[in-house]
């Protein structure tokens, strides 16, 4: 019998329902288990052939063990999208003393990964905090609060922003 199509049909026009910005491809993602030894025919087709019909076009068809895991992206809150065509318009980051800025951070969740998700940031300017978030299992988004106290000194640092996570027994 035929195996269904392991292809998530998502809300935004990809392969997940990921972050509300052009995440960059329409490439179909999805998770196939198969049954038992055998042997087994796989159809794939474009179903943009007839817009974007190019002998160059070059197909590539990966097939692997699942490796959970997750990328995470952030920005300020004052981020706008323009008339919701999901191009990002924004503005540098910049925190005044006794301010605080909120993040909104986005979860790509990859191979079935789905557990909690733990984020700070490192490497702050001296009077500078981040309240910790932990997004939690199966969603895919939340909030970081980066705070400056009143008597924070002016600096410019490159911090880094980190999200651990248990997949199986590691810790990432």
């Amino acid at each position: 019998s035929d195996i269904p199509s392991p292809v998530k049909v998502s809300s935004n026009g990809y392969a997940y329902d990921g972050p509300p910005y052009n995440a960059g491809s329409s490439d179909p993602l999805g998770k196939l288990s198969i049954p038992e030894d055998g042997r087994y025919r796989l159809q794939l087709r474009d179903l943009f052939g007839g817009t974007r019909n190019d002998p160059r076009n070059v197909y590539r068809l990966v097939i692997r063990q699942a490796q959970p895991d997750f990328a995470l992206i952030a920005w300020p809150l004052h981020m706008e999208l323009r008339n919701g065509d999901r191009n990002a318009l924004s503005k540098p980051i910049s925190l005044r003393g006794g301010s605080t800025m909120a993040l909104e951070v986005v979860a790509v969740r990859r191979d079935g990964f789905d557990g909690d998700i733990e984020l700070s940031m490192e490497n702050l300017p001296t009077g500078v905090t981040a309240h910790g978030l932990k997004i939690a299992a199966g969603k895919v988004r939340g909030l970081m609060l980066i705070s400056a106290a009143s008597d924070a000194p002016q600096a410019f640092t490159s911090a880094k922003f980190v999200g651990r996570a248990k997949i199986g027994d590691a810790e990432f």
